[in-house]
């Protein structure tokens, strides 16, 4: 009896530990990568932007808003101005500047009549000179007359030198002027927020009254153009992107198709999630390759969508 119980028992153990052992079909699946699945299709989670992306517009200077031409939704052109910043002091010292500057071309006026006449009186000197020296010569005249008119005549040459060095510096003093005239408009064009592109205004976030630090954004603008998806894959299926590829786009969440499209450029870096990341410090290991995609049409997109796109490998 002992034995059967014995024997019962190793029996047991024996079929538990069979069961327990990994058939050929189980280890194959516990093997499989994606390297050997059939993926056909794989999704990547963008966002719809301007193919030149949104532009945060900057305030140039501070100061406080006087002027806003612009408001949210506004088409505008290249160059045209968005808002007027409080230039009253910039534009006191560009009128100031110029008052200096037209006071220093009357002063370059009058050097150079008094040029003039100093040359005038050298040249008129320089005859007295000559005359004197036939007199000289013919017995006419006493040597010390040459000798007086020879002193006046240097005397004359150095009012000459000086004279022309007086215009030198009073003209020198106008090319200050000038180039500090062209700095203080400079600094008043500051005072000017002006679109770098054509497009549309999708944020105004100031009001007149504002005050603006400098570099700060007064406005964002969405620049005319093709419209993209830049969209993030899944570093796992990186690997198996072609440029050219087909993608179809759907909101997230929804199984309506909103447009198709192609795949127009690739990242040659993988780099972490920065789409649709949680956080600045999200400590996930993940990787992702950024990539852009052409649609074929722009009507009834809303920028900054969140968006399913589902490549075609």
């Amino acid at each position: 009896m002992t034995r059967n119980i014995l024997f019962m028992a190793a029996l047991g153990l024996l079929v538990s530990c069979g069961g327990k052992e990994d058939s050929p079909s189980s280890i194959a699946k516990q093997n499989l990568t994606v390297d050997t699945i059939a993926v056909k299709e794989v999704v990547a989670i963008g966002k719809i932007e301007p193919e030149k992306g949104l532009i945060d517009i900057a305030s140039p200077s501070d100061g406080i808003v006087t002027d806003l031409y612009k408001q949210e939704g506004d088409s505008i052109k290249a160059g045209e101005l968005i808002a007027q910043l409080d230039a009253s002091s910039t534009n006191l010292k560009v009128a100031d500047l110029n008052e200096q500057y037209r006071a220093q071309q009357s002063q370059v006026q009058l050097e150079e009549a008094s040029l003039r006449e100093t040359m005038a009186a050298y040249s008129n000197q320089q005859r007295k000179v000559t005359v004197a020296k036939d007199l000289v010569a013919k017995g006419a005249e006493l040597k010390d007359n040459l000798d007086d008119a020879s002193m006046q005549l240097k005397a004359t040459e150095a009012q000459v030198e000086k004279g022309k060095a007086g215009v030198q510096v009073a003209q020198a003093k106008l090319l200050v002027l000038k180039e500090q005239i062209k700095l203080a408009a400079f600094e008043s064009s500051q005072k000017q927020v002006r679109a770098p592109y054509s497009g549309i205004l999708l944020t105004v976030p100031v009001k007149k009254g504002n005050a603006m630090k400098q570099y700060e954004t007064l406005a964002t603008l969405a620049p005319d153009g093709a419209i993209i998806v830049r969209a993030e894959v899944d570093e796992l299926f990186s690997s198996r992107l072609k440029l050219g590829q087909e993608v179809s786009i759907r909101y997230v969440g929804n199984t309506t198709l909103i447009a198709k499209g192609k795949l127009i450029y690739m990242a040659s870096y993988l780099k972490k999630k920065s789409i649709f990341s949680e956080r600045a410090d999200d400590q996930e290991d993940r990787r992702v390759r950024e990539i852009k995609i052409s649609l074929d049409t722009k009507d009834n997109l809303l920028l900054s969508s969140k968006v399913e796109c589902t490549i075609k490998l």
